[in-house]
């Protein structure tokens, strides 16, 4: 009788019926929010990236001897780019970019270059876009 009397009673006890109701529940509200702070940071992540890529490549083209060398400069840096960052996001598509100069001759001193930076994904989506300038230092040799 003691025994029965003690089984009854600890059902009807509700300590520890939060845990269950914030496991029924807590958590399947939870889920959402971390999928969506996951795919929050792999964009700022790809864009942060997208922005340094830029530079990167201004920086190389502004301090080349020529255009020419400049060019393959880029071109390297591009395949590094693609082979490291790239590859994990699972695109084929090369990174369109486009280098622009104030004047004729890109690398006379003075002169600013500037570069767009696009990154788009296998359905040609947009994933990130960046765009930064240079100025060819004043005392460079030609």
């Amino acid at each position: 009788m003691k025994l029965t009397r003690r089984f009854f009673w600890g059902i009807k006890d509700d300590s520890g019926s939060a845990i269950i109701e914030f496991i029924a529940l807590g958590i399947p509200l939870f889920l959402p929010l971390a999928i969506f702070l996951t795919a929050v940071n792999h964009d700022a992540s790809l864009q942060s990236q997208t922005r340094n890529f830029a530079r990167q490549i201004a920086r190389i083209y502004v301090s080349g001897p020529s255009q020419s060398v400049s060019v393959e400069r880029v071109n390297v840096l591009k395949s590094i780019f693609k082979a490291e960052i790239l590859n994990r996001i699972e695109t084929d598509l090369e990174p369109e970019i486009v280098i622009t100069c104030s004047d004729l001759q890109c690398l006379s001193p003075g002169s600013t270059v500037k570069v767009n930076l696009s990154i788009f994904n296998n359905k040609h989506r947009l994933l990130a876009r960046s765009s930064t300038q240079e100025i060819v230092d004043q005392w460079k040799a030609n």
